[in-house]
């Protein structure tokens, strides 16, 4: 990553570990995100894959203070220098990597 790595590149880097700690470094260096479009917006978007969107999604109220908590946690200890959103975005890109292991804990469920 280079030295004016920003939250996008964080984001949308693989290797996310060395994302962070470059942004940190240079404290997000790409300035804030876009602000949302108002409106309904259509589940499928035809821009950039790292611009932001909003999605309706239910919970089970403890999942999503688990997740509020997590996310919490993680801005105060990195100091606020990445926003909440980004935090977010690596939870739930963590999750998605272990995406077998919930298949087949929900397949388990369901037969």
């Amino acid at each position: 990553m280079s030295p004016t790595s920003s939250w996008q590149d964080a984001v949308n880097n693989d290797d996310s570990d060395n994302a962070l700690v470059d942004v940190l470094r240079n404290r997000g260096g790409g300035g804030s995100p876009a602000p949302s479009k108002r409106g309904k917006q259509p589940a499928t978007s035809s821009g950039p894959a790292d611009e932001p969107t909003t999605r309706s999604w239910y919970l089970a109220r403890s999942v999503a203070e688990e997740l509020s908590e997590a996310c919490d946690e993680l801005f105060y200890d990195l100091r606020g220098a990445i926003p909440k959103h980004v935090i977010l975005s690596h939870l739930i890109r963590e999750g998605l990597r272990h995406k077998t292991k919930v298949r087949e804990k929900l397949t388990k469920t369901v037969s």
